[in-house]
């Protein structure tokens, strides 16, 4: 349902594989596979002192923090691209 009413409302949903967490952490090479979304929630919050959600957590993400790690995160390569380039991977 929530997919449709982004679709109608012409939003791009990019699925992040558990979570953004995950994908935020992996960037800065942490330890994300086989663990659960709660317990990388945990781990982010407890690394960067405060949820994905926060602003405050943006100093953390420099461009070339993002730039080492597109190689080797397709779905943060693809989300940069949308942002850079509004490219998106069929």
């Amino acid at each position: 349902k929530t997919r449709a009413s982004a679709r109608k409302a012409k939003i791009h949903v990019m699925p992040c594989d558990p979570c953004l967490e995950a994908v935020l952490l992996n960037a800065h090479q942490a330890p994300v596979d086989g663990r659960m979304t709660s317990l990388l929630k945990q781990d982010f919050a407890a690394r960067f002192g405060a949820a994905a959600s926060d602003p405050s957590i943006l100093r953390h993400f420099s461009r070339e923090v993002f730039n080492d790690a597109r190689s080797r995160i397709t779905v943060l390569n693809d989300l940069l691209n949308l942002l850079t380039k509004a490219e998106v991977r069929a």
